[in-house]
C-alpha cells in the first residue's frame, strides 16, 4: 500500500505533527510505503534536509491552489493507493488532480482530508457570503467522494453544515492528535528558580493572545506576588510586548527564542499557560501534561478534553483578571500536591493521546479503505 501525504506545513521545527507522521511510518514500514509532498517554501526549514535523507519527498509550488498539474505528475510517478492531505491547502488541487488521473489512467485513488485548521466565518456579511460559497464547493461538492478525519468534533460539525455525511459510504471520523510520551524525563532546572515560572508559546497573537498573559502578569505584580513569565518568540510576540509595555519591559518577563528542544522549555517552567482564543486540538497542552507540568488554559472548545484533569486550571477566555486569579490559585497549591496531580493527569492523557494510539487509529483507517 502506498500512502501519499500532502502537507501544508513549513514551520521552522518539526514539532509533534511531523514527529507523529514519522512514528506512523516507523510502525507500518513493512506493509505501507509513505511518500511526502510539501510546498517549496518548506525547503527553507532547518529540518527538511535531514527529513529528505530518510523519506521520499516531493515539492510543489507555494501557490497550492494552482498545483494541480504538479500533483498529477506526482500521482503518475508514485501511483498511490491513498492521498492524505493535512490542513486544508492541498484539499482542492488534490481532488482536481485525482479526477484527471482517474480519467487518464483509469485508476482510482482514495482521498482523505485531515482537518487540522479551525475555520470560521468572517463577521462582514458580504465576506461571509463569499466564504459560504467557497466552503459549499470545498466541503460540500468536492467532498462527495472524500474521506474526512477531523482532530475535533467542532470541525466535524463544521463540515457537516455543507454536506450531511452521516449516511455517506465514506469515512467521517474524529481522531484526536497524538504526542509521543517522553521517557525517563527528569525535571532538572525547574526547582532551581527563585520564583515560580509561568511559560507560554508565542505565535500569532490574534490566536494565542499572549497580551492577556501580560496583563495578568501586571495584575499579579501590583499585588507584589513573586513570579516570572517565560514566553517563546512567535511571529509577532516581540512586537506585542514592545507595544504593550512601551518603554521598559518588566523584570518578571523573560523572552526566549523558539526551540525544537521542547524538553528544555518545560524543564524551565513550573506551569504552562495557554491563552488561545481558538484551537482545534492543542498539542502544546498535551505536551505540557506529558512533561508533568500543570496547565492553566482558556475555556475554549478546542481544549475541553483537558479541562477536567486534576492538574488543570481553567479561566474565562481573554479575561486577564480571571487568569491572574487562576495563576494565584496555582501558586497556593503545595509542590507535593501539584506533583501528584500532574502524575494523575499524565496517566489519564497517556491512555487517550499517546502517539501510538493515534498511529493505530490512522493505520486502521488506511487498511479499511483499501480492503
Amino acid at each position: 500500500m502506498i500512502i501519499l501525504k500532502f502537507l501544508q506545513f513549513s514551520a521552522p521545527y518539526k514539532g509533534a505533527f511531523i514527529n507523529s507522521l514519522e512514528r506512523l511510518e516507523e510502525l507500518n514500514n513493512i506493509n505501507m510505503q509513505f511518500v511526502y509532498v510539501f510546498p517549496n517554501k518548506t525547503k527553507a526549514t532547518p529540518w527538511i534536509h535531514e527529513f529528505m535523507l530518510n523519506h521520499k519527498v516531493y515539492f510543489t509550488s507555494d501557490n497550492l491552489i494552482k498545483s494541480t498539474n504538479e500533483i498529477l505528475n506526482i500521482f503518475t510517478e508514485v501511483q498511490p493507493d491513498i492521498a492524505h492531505t493535512h490542513f486544508d491547502g492541498y484539499d482542492m488541487p488534490v481532488i482536481w488532480a485525482r479526477n484527471k488521473y482517474l480519467k487518464r489512467e483509469r485508476r482510482h485513488i482514495k482521498i482523505i482530508w485531515h482537518l487540522r485548521n479551525r475555520i470560521t466565518f468572517h463577521s462582514n456579511l458580504l465576506k461571509k457570503l463569499y466564504q459560504y460559497i467557497i466552503f459549499k464547493y470545498h466541503y460540500g461538492y468536492l467532498a462527495l467522494n472524500v474521506n474526512v478525519i477531523s482532530v475535533s468534533q467542532e470541525m466535524e460539525h463544521f463540515v457537516n453544515r455543507f454536506k450531511k455525511r452521516n449516511n455517506s459510504k465514506f469515512i467521517t471520523e474524529v481522531v484526536a492528535n497524538g504526542v509521543k510520551v517522553p521517557k525517563n524525563y527528569v525535571i532538572n532546572e525547574r526547582d532551581k528558580s527563585s520564583y515560580p515560572i509561568f511559560g507560554a508559546f508565542g505565535s500569532r497573537n490574534e490566536q494565542k493572545r499572549v497580551d492577556v498573559l501580560l496583563k495578568a502578569g501586571e495584575i499579579l505584580a501590583k499585588k507584589n506576588v513573586k513570579f516570572k513569565i517565560l514566553i517563546t518568540k512567535g511571529v509577532d510576540t516581540q512586537e506585542v510586548i514592545t507595544q504593550y509595555f512601551k518603554s521598559k519591559q518588566p523584570d518578571w518577563l523573560i523572552l526566549i527564542d523558539q526551540t525544537d528542544k521542547i524538553y528544555e522549555f518545560f524543564s524551565r517552567i513550573n506551569c504552562f499557560v495557554s491563552t488561545s482564543i481558538h484551537e482545534t486540538f492543542s498539542n502544546a497542552i498535551l505536551e505540557a501534561t506529558f512533561y508533568n507540568t500543570p496547565v492553566i488554559q482558556s475555556d475554549i472548545a478546542g481544549t475541553q478534553w483537558n479541562a477536567y484533569n486534576p492538574s488543570t486550571f481553567v479561566f474565562e477566555s481573554v479575561n486577564a483578571q480571571d487568569l491572574s486569579a487562576k495563576m494565584e490559585a496555582y501558586l497556593k497549591v503545595s509542590k507535593e500536591e501539584i506533583k501528584q496531580k500532574c502524575i494523575e493527569t499524565k496517566e489519564i492523557n497517556k491512555k487517550k493521546y499517546d502517539v501510538d494510539i493515534w498511529c493505530k487509529k490512522i493505520s486502521d483507517i488506511y487498511i479499511n479503505l483499501t480492503n
